[in-house]
Parts: structure tokens; C-alpha cells; sequence
């Protein structure tokens, strides 16, 4: 929440009745980059705020490095699950190659950006990713129809800095020049020299009329000594804070993990028992059918002199086994539908309880 007054040290309209403004108070920038800050109207005039694409540099970060095999939807969810001041997401233009590429992240919050910064690291699927503080490139504005800067820069070439060379567009050169760079030759000749013999630019200890001697300030050293140990700490104890969370972390997905394992080995044990009595319900069925059958159609066959005086006897005894066996066997099969319901149940069960891969 932004509670100072607002104001901005330059503001007009421009040609399309819009009003453009600039800043330099970076909170206030970021306040007003929420749609919903805006009022809807103001003196009955419709208010319609056009947000920026970016946040300053003050608040975007450089993810290095990420992998081509983590998609830029599946690092937003990942990311955007973890810190809720996520104002945008954009891969760098000209960091791409076949396996990585950087990614810049513009965060609102200002405490949050700080930690992400100061942790130096992200973990994105069990893998560590760099976070670096993201610098702008400077750009150099050159007028094509003057031609005045690069004018200048030919006439004073000694105040470009070494290894600097500026290309010069084909537009802005004298016609029958073939000079397509401006460079500071001299500080290039210099730095070439003490490349091949460094020790004739080496400065003596001992001639003291070199440099003049400076007086040591003890209490600036101790208090810089003691701010760099504070940050040393910091930062160590940041990397501990982040090992603590990843142990935390492990631990409860192996708990889980194990949880899922225990339940799977339950339902197996079920699945065992349902099919042993399933197997032990056949036998029963077996071994009664050939009882069955033992005492009508064999006993019958080894009596066959007997058949024709006990014919009725007989028939009455086939057609009272025969009633006793189907009505044995609708029982049977009433127990066997009843068991496979049980045994399709428990397989699906197991079926939905089955362990994803959550790496």
C-alpha cells in the first residue's frame, strides 16, 4: 500500500488527450502499475489507465540458465504457486540455444524481491536455477539526419574508454570513407603494449613520489569489515533458511509417499483374500458336481441289471438329485456374481490408488 501523497515531477497531456507522466519514486511507479487502483471515473470523466508491460529494473530478477524442457506455462504455474507479487514473466530475446535460455520476472513486492535476490537461488524441480539482479543494457541514441554525436566522437576519439568500438551506419559516413568503426586508438595501442610487457607499467613500491600516501581511516575499514561480515551471514544464513525448507520439503513427499505405499500394499492383501476364496468357492463347486454325477451315472450304469425292476425308483431318485443339483448350482453362481462385483471393485480401487510421479 502506497500512503505517501502522489506526485510526479513531470506530467502533460498528450495529442491524444492522454496523460503521460514520469516518476522517479519507484513505489509509487509500481502502485500505480494495478488497474484497480484507478478510479472508474473522476468529475464525470471515464478513467482508462494503460498499465506497462514491465516493472523498472529496480524490481526484475534473471532467472539464468532454465533448461528447454520446462515450458514457459509450467515455470509460470510453478512460480506463480509460490510468489503471489508476480507482476510479469518474458524470455529474454537473444539468450535462447538449443538447451537453456534466461527468463526475466518483474516483481511488485519489494520485501519479496529482496529475499529472491539475497537467496541467489530457485528451485524448480528438485533443480537449482541462478537468480541474478537483471541490468538493462545502455543504449546510445544516434541522429541519423545531423550526424552530430558521431561528428564529435571522430573529433575526440581519446575519450572513449578501450576496447570500445562504435559502428558507424553506412548513412552517417562521408561518401568515399571506408572507415565503418570509431575507436580510441590510442588507449587500444596502450592497452596492446602492456599486454606483451606489463612489468614497464608496473609501478614500484618503493618510489613514493608515484602516488601520494593516503592516510588510513581504521574506523572506516572496521565498519566496512563489519558490514561485510554482516552480509556474509546473511547470506549463509538465507542458504541455510532455503536447505532447512528443501530437507522439510523431502521429508514430507517421502511421508507421503510412504502413506501411498502402505495403502497400495492393503489393497493387494484384499485382492489376495478375495481371490483365495473365490479359488476355495470352485473346489466346492468341482468336488459337489462330481459327487453328483458319481452317484447318478455311474452307480447306474454298474447296476444296469438291476434298471429295469427299480426304473422308477430310479427316476424318482435322478429327478429328486436333479432338482437338488441346479438348485445347488443357481446357489453357486449366486455367490460367484457376488464375488467378482467384490473382486472388480477392489481392482478399480487399486487402479485409482496407483502412485503418480510427482517429480
Amino acid at each position: 500500500m502506497y500512503k505517501r501523497p502522489i506526485g510526479f515531477d513531470v506530467w502533460w497531456v498528450d495529442k491524444d488527450g492522454n496523460i503521460q507522466a514520469l516518476t522517479k519514486n519507484i513505489d509509487l511507479y509500481v502502485y500505480l502499475c494495478k488497474e484497480e487502483r484507478y478510479p472508474k471515473e473522476l468529475n464525470n470523466i471515464k478513467i482508462i489507465p494503460h498499465a506497462p508491460k514491465h516493472l523498472p529494473p529496480q524490481r526484475s530478477i534473471i532467472m539464468k540458465w532454465i533448461r528447454n524442457s520446462i515450458s514457459f506455462n509450467e515455470l509460470k504455474c510453478e512460480l506463480g504457486e509460490r510468489y503471489k507479487s508476480i507482476y510479469s514473466m518474458k524470455e529474454i530475446i537473444g539468450t535462447a540455444n538449443e538447451r537453456n535460455r534466461h527468463i526475466r520476472i518483474d516483481i511488485s513486492d519489494e520485501k519479496e524481491y529482496k529475499e529472491i535476490l539475497n537467496s541467489g537461488k530457485i528451485t524448480i524441480y528438485g533443480q537449482l536455477y541462478d537468480i541474478d539482479e537483471y541490468l538493462p543494457a545502455p543504449k546510445l541514441l544516434i541522429c541519423t539526419k545531423c550526424n552530430l554525436p558521431v561528428t564529435e566522437l571522430r573529433k575526440r576519439t581519446d575519450l572513449l574508454p578501450a576496447n570500445t568500438q562504435i559502428y558507424i551506419p553506412f548513412e552517417c559516413r562521408p561518401s568515399g570513407e571506408n572507415n565503418k568503426v570509431i575507436e580510441n586508438k590510442t588507449t587500444f595501442m596502450q592497452h596492446q603494449q602492456y599486454q606483451q610487457n606489463p612489468h614497464q607499467f608496473n609501478i614500484m613500491k618503493e618510489d613514493y613520489n608515484t602516488w601520494p600516501i593516503l592516510q588510513h581511516n581504521v574506523s572506516n575499514q572496521s565498519a566496512s569489515t563489519s558490514t561485510n561480515n554482516t552480509n556474509i551471514y546473511d547470506a549463509i544464513q538465507t542458504l541455510k533458511d532455503e536447505l532447512e525448507k528443501i530437507k522439510t520439503n523431502y521429508a514430507e513427499e517421502q511421508r507421503r509417499n510412504q502413506q501411498k505405499y502402505s495403502e497400495i500394499l492393503i489393497l493387494i492383501n484384499q485382492s489376495y483374500t478375495i481371490m483365495k476364496q473365490q479359488i476355495d468357492t470352485q473346489v466346492q463347486m468341482i468336488t459337489a458336481m462330481n459327487n453328483i454325477i458319481g452317484t447318478t451315472m455311474f452307480t447306474t450304469c454298474s447296476k444296469v441289471e438291476k434298471i429295469i425292476k427299480t426304473t422308477q425308483n430310479q427316476l424318482a431318485l435322478i429327478n429328486n438329485e436333479k432338482e437338488t443339483y441346479l438348485s445347488h448350482q443357481a446357489l453357486l453362481q449366486q455367490l460367484v456374481d457376488k464375488q467378482k462385483v467384490t473382486l472388480d471393485y477392489v481392482m478399480n480401487a487399486l487402479t485409482q490408488h496407483q502412485p503418480q510421479n510427482e517429480y
